[in-house]
């Protein structure tokens, strides 16, 4: 039986060591190799003629993977928790770093349908 200070290694809520680790430049790393990967997926004409449903059912998947792959080579899980756990960790460090506010932003043009997009900036 684990005492109450261990956890089991498949716990959500434990934090990878690289996590907290990560520099400011590292997180900026990440970000940026995450942009080329999906860039390089979003390009096709078939993934920018989508719909936002059709998107958020076909594409967001494979660039949920490609983040996680890329995150788990600095420590965070290859899951979506992982995913979940970079992105917060990406969020503080954006309120002391212009670049990862940007890079972030960027992100976040790529991974939500345009229109999804436009209508939250719309109702804001």
């Amino acid at each position: 039986m684990m005492s109450a200070s261990q956890k089991h290694p498949n716990d959500c809520t434990q934090q990878s060591k690289s996590e907290n680790a990560l520099t400011t430049i590292e997180v900026k790393n990440i970000l940026k190799q995450i942009l080329n990967k999906l860039s390089e997926t979003t390009k096709t004409d078939e993934c920018q003629e989508m719909d936002a449903l059709s998107q958020m059912q076909h594409t967001f998947p494979a660039m949920t993977e490609t983040i996680a792959a890329t995150i788990n080579e600095y420590g965070f899980p290859r899951n979506g928790e992982g995913v979940i756990q970079f992105i917060l960790l990406a969020k503080q460090k954006e309120i002391i770093d212009k670049e990862i506010r940007d890079l972030n932003f960027a992100l976040k043009n790529i991974l939500l349908p345009q229109s999804l997009i436009n209508y939250k900036t719309e109702s804001q």
